[in-house]
């Protein structure tokens, strides 16, 4: 059909647009090019003519190195390094009373003065490849790295410290995450890389990993830095959240294989007269649910620890570790090894750690990075004297090189001035860092304007297609037959046009975006309590003879469901003929005869009272039933900011001592699927029902060898392709429903069959796909579809034909299902942070991950875990509405305003929102919590928006392939 096609054109300029916008909002980082030497250390203050020379570097001109260079290299505080990257090892892992006894040997060094602990502050987004970049260059990545970090890692062209010690002449080895080997190509002198994303090993990575550090042990010469990058930490959060019994086994791994890096290389130090130092760090935390990418205290924050029996502080800070930021570690290493600090690198000295140098050389290498931060300062733009204020760096590193040069000078007695230069340059280090972090990028305006263009043009298309659906075309009505007037169209309009309005400026707010799942349950709950109160009236009216029944009876029926009304042959064919000779009508809209099926009817008889009274007392009671499952979804999953970490119904449920009610809450769930799909499906086919069967028996099959897993019963046999055959089994039952229903089609078999199969095969992946206790939120996500719009909220009312009012219903019918697939969204634990994606759902069945297959199969299974709920509520609609048609015609030329209608308002519905927004967030972008908040939440509607035109492409296609 040409409306539909244009419809999908202008959608998909409107995507295009957002991508476009996309482009210029997530701009490039400024940054230095080239890379750092020992030319780009400037000389200590020595003498008047150094110290003038250092004082008249003018930082916003393009060449400001001083022509004198610095006599002496960086001293070396230690020759040997191996740094020890845990993923998903957040703070309280280490620092929390409750785990202290799994990792005794870090806390005897941090007790006993040999290591010292730091929380080290991660900024978003926490993901693995962004923060490995911040560890190496010591720079802010780009918010652009969420996407990348989706696929391959290329070569890291940035200055960085792997790229210094190789260029210095270091021998480098390296095992773990092979995102490392991507970014640092022929930089390691021996490697071994495995995959980070296949999340259901946690075991045999970490083997893998251990078994090479034996091996390097043996022969500690051979090497001078050694990275580890151990993933199983992480892997075993994610399909089991922090709290699960196997973070303990994982924590007393890591701190035995520690324990012989330590011993060893003490060792080894003692016989060498050598100086090792060990650098143990998280590359991001994790939330309570296992997942991370957001900006919550337990995503950012990670240990920090150095251990080594040459680390000196003069004050016990292993009770109350200090924070620092990340990007630190950088430029610490970097002096403490004798490299040059990377170009691009914002971070600041620690400076418990360089106490064990002299004092000279502690000052040398705080004037060297805080000389290093104002260059690149004014490179980049951020060096603004007024912005600063009394605070300015520029005059306190000058006043630090005015205290240095006199303590060097008269060393016996000025030795006042060491404190005073420490404190200038510390303090000029940190207002500039901090300045440059909050100043990385400048935004394209050129793309984000061509894209604002390019969206409002696709959105206005839309709109006014949405617009010719439901205010121009009519279709021609039955004028001789009375029409029952509608359940109160005003109310229901008014509920959907504030609706949509206060979902629309709660976009303003920094605190209602991070909550926005409470906007949605409040509108759908406002919509529940409407409809209660309706339902009720009506039925009270009824009983005292006000009004006759409830929207034209409750009806009885033999097939089907309560929202259809087919029509005779000889009342249908009057109709056409009204309808074609009325020239006003528009010639698209074209109808055709039907054949009768009275056993397709509903009845009703008004003289049998008891069925009648019985039909009250269902209603009500489907009407009660529904608002205390909506209730009860609310607490499944807790989500959103602020009260995330409050426990919830599926916290309880995932509680390792409960795993036996997990295990039949979940048997439960699946048996309450199978009803519920012969409930909204529409026939009764035996060879469908027994697949779906089969196939939800091998979920519980693959769910249940997963539990005993996760409990640690089959840790030890090293299969980590946990379940493999019942995973895919399923998989095959899936392809066997979806491909019965092509078959079926192809043989010309009814249409609302394959429909059926398409309905059967959605929700059967779905359950293989979620969490065991999830499956529950599917469960009442389908009863609340059926309850309130199959039962209590039937739109497409007796005609066969559809009036401009019908067509009215429809897009509030439309309307309300966006709503409830919204809220589903959330009531599955999904959030506007990246910490909610689950991505072990990708992995699920999978015995290997290799190649580009592998990575889409992964990626597509996470968006539709992720998407389940808007894209079951979705279908479900869209499916009713190719039922009408089917009902209502037997030719596929027929126009279908209905279907057409529900179209329009899902794409209207879902650009709306997203272009407002763009909008909203360019007028925001300066804001606070731009990053941490606005840009995920940026980054979630393309993604939806994304999602909602490919669900809507698939089902034209399928419509007018079934119609």
């Amino acid at each position: 059909m040409k409306f539909k096609w244009r419809l999908m054109c202008f959608y998909f300029i409107t995507v295009l647009g957002i991508f476009v916008y996309l482009k210029g909002f997530f701009p490039v980082k400024i940054s230095r090019v080239g890379f750092s030497s020992e030319d780009d250390i400037p000389p200590a203050p020595s003498d008047s003519d150094i110290l003038l020379q250092l004082s008249s570097v003018d930082f916003h001109s393009p060449d400001n190195t001083p022509t004198v260079k610095s006599k002496d290299p960086l001293p070396k505080n230690f020759t040997k390094l191996v740094l020890v990257v845990i993923n998903g090892l957040r703070e309280d892992f280490v620092f929390a009373s409750h785990h202290l006894h799994n990792l005794p040997f870090i806390h005897k060094l941090l007790l006993g003065g040999d290591a010292a602990g730091f929380i080290s502050r991660a900024e978003a987004p926490t993901l693995t490849m962004p923060r490995i970049k911040a560890l190496m260059t010591g720079s802010v990545p780009g918010y652009a790295d969420v996407i990348l970090s989706l696929d391959a890692a290329k070569e890291l062209k940035e200055d960085n410290f792997i790229r210094n010690a190789f260029s210095a002449g270091r021998s480098i080895v390296f095992y773990g995450d092979d995102t490392w080997t991507r970014l640092h190509p022929g930089k390691f002198k021996r490697q071994n890389g495995v995959s980070s994303f296949f999340v259901t090993d946690y075991t045999e990575v970490d083997k893998n990993i251990t078994q090479h550090v034996k091996t390097e042990l043996n022969y500690p010469d051979h090497f001078d830095m050694m990275v580890l990058h151990y993933i199983g930490l992480g892997h075993i959060g994610h399909i089991a959240g922090a709290k699960s019994p196997l973070i303990d086994s994982k924590l007393k791994e890591m701190d035995f294989v520690i324990q012989q890096i330590y011993e060893t290389l003490q060792k080894h130090d003692a016989e060498k007269n050598s100086r090792s130092l060990i650098v143990v760090t998280g590359d991001h935390g994790m939330t309570d649910k296992g997942s991370h990418g957001g900006t919550t205290h337990h995503e950012r924050n990670t240990p920090l620890l150095f251990l080594s029996p040459k680390i000196s502080l003069e004050s016990d800070i292993s009770d109350i570790p200090t924070e620092v930021q990340q990007i630190d570690l950088t430029s610490t290493l970097s002096v403490l090894f004798g490299l040059p600090i990377p170009r691009n690198s914002m971070g600041k000295l620690i400076t418990p750690l360089i106490q064990r140098l002299s004092p000279a050389d502690q000052l040398h290498v705080l004037e060297y990075n805080s000389h290093h931060l104002l260059t690149l300062a004014g490179k980049t733009g951020t060096l603004d004297k007024e912005q600063f204020g009394f605070a300015n760096p520029l005059q306190l590193y000058g006043e630090g090189l005015l205290s240095h040069a006199t303590y060097l000078q008269h060393q016996d007695i000025a030795d006042n001035k060491f404190e005073d230069a420490k404190k200038s340059y510390v303090s000029s280090q940190k207002i500039i860092s901090d300045e440059l972090m909050y100043n990385i990028a400048s935004y394209n305006y050129m793309y984000m304007g061509i894209g604002m263009v390019l969206t409002w043009l696709g959105y206005f298309a839309v709109a006014v297609s949405w617009g010719q659906i439901v205010l121009i075309h009519k279709a021609p009505t039955n004028t001789d037959e009375p029409r029952d007037a509608p359940s109160s169209p005003v109310t229901w309009g008014v509920l959907a046009t504030l609706g949509t309005i206060v979902h629309g400026m709660s976009l303003l707010s920094s605190s209602f975006l991070e909550e926005e799942h409470q906007t949605w349950y409040f509108l759908t709950t406002t919509f529940l309590a409407i409809l209660f109160c309706s339902v009720i009236m009506e039925i009270v009216g009824k009983k005292l003879g006000m009004a006759e029944t409830i929207q034209k009876g409750f009806f009885s029926r033999k097939k089907s469901s309560p929202t259809r009304k087919v029509r005779g042959k000889e009342e249908s064919m009057e109709l056409l003929h009204r309808a074609k000779s009325d020239e006003s009508v528009d010639s698209t809209w074209d109808f055709v005869e039907l054949e009768t099926n009275t056993e397709e009817e509903f009845t009703f008889d008004k003289t049998k009272k008891g069925p009648q009274n019985d039909s009250d007392i269902h209603i009500v009671g489907v009407l009660i039933a529904s608002l205390i499952a909506h209730r009860v979804l609310r607490a499944w999953n807790r989500t959103g900011i602020q009260y995330v970490d409050l426990p919830d119904i599926g916290d309880w449920l995932n509680r390792p001592d409960n795993s036996p009610i997990l295990g039949l809450t979940h048997l439960i769930s699946l048996i309450s699927i199978a009803i519920l799909l012969e409930m909204i499906t529409n026939g009764k086919d035996i060879w469908r029902r027994g697949v779906v069967w089969v196939g939800l028996g091998c979920v519980f099959w693959y769910r249940s060898a997963v539990m005993r897993a996760l409990r640690g019963e089959e840790i030890s046999n090293g299969d980590h392709a946990i379940g493999l055959l019942p995973a895919l089994l399923s998989y095959l039952s899936v392809v066997l429903v979806l491909g019965r229903g092509i078959f079926l089609k192809s043989r010309k078999i009814s249409g609302t069959k394959t429909m059926d199969y398409i309905i059967s095969s959605v929700i059967l992946l779905s359950c293989l796909l979620l969490r065991p206790h999830n499956v529950w939120a599917l469960v009442i996500n389908l009863y609340l579809y059926w309850s309130v719009f199959r039962l209590l909220w039937p739109i497409v009312e007796e005609d066969s034909t559809y009036s401009n009012l019908q067509i009215g219903k429809i897009v509030l019918r439309t309307t309300l299902c966006y709503w409830f697939g919204q809220m589903s969204y959330f009531s599955f634990g999904n959030s506007n942070s990246l910490a909610s994606i689950d991505v072990s759902s990708g992995f699920v069945g999978m015995s290997h991950h290799t190649g580009t297959l592998e990575d889409s199969i992964v990626r597509c299974l996470i968006i539709f875990t992720t998407y389940i709920g808007p894209m079951t509520w979705t279908m479900l609609c869209l499916a009713d509405s190719v039922d009408v048609t089917l009902q209502n015609s037997t030719s596929k030329q027929y126009s279908r305003p209905a279907l057409l209608a529900v179209f329009s308002t899902f794409a209207f519905l879902r650009i709306t929102p997203t272009a407002f927004y763009l909008i909203l967030i360019t007028a925001m972008r300066y804001h606070q919590f731009v990053w941490s908040v606005f840009a995920p939440k940026l980054l979630f509607e393309t993604a939806s928006t994304v999602i909602y035109g490919a669900m809507l492409l698939a089902a034209s296609i399928a419509a007018k392939w079934i119609t």
